[in-house]
């Protein structure tokens, strides 16, 4: 198993290069229901309208993917 320290800079550094092909940046608020540990569901408001989506997490590191009101699929990485 990988030490959590290599996991956690290889998500970081795919994340910012993932960034790098963005075209614009948005901002928002939102909240989430865990459903199992480590699973949540949520919605949130933003720049880009209504969101909905699902994430799932494993300590520090989590990703998500989600959809708009129109129709578009945006996924995200966290770290911390």
């Amino acid at each position: 198993m990988m030490p959590i320290r290599t996991v956690t800079a290889a998500v970081l550094c795919s994340s910012l290069l993932g960034l790098a092909g963005c075209g614009s940046v948005g901002g928002g608020v939102g909240i989430s229901v865990p459903v199992v540990p480590g699973v949540s569901i949520g919605v949130g408001v933003g720049t880009g309208g209504v969101n909905v989506g699902v994430g799932v997490h494993a300590g520090p590191v989590g990703v998500g993917v989600g959809v708009n009101q129109g129709g578009q699929v945006t996924g995200n990485v966290g770290v911390g």
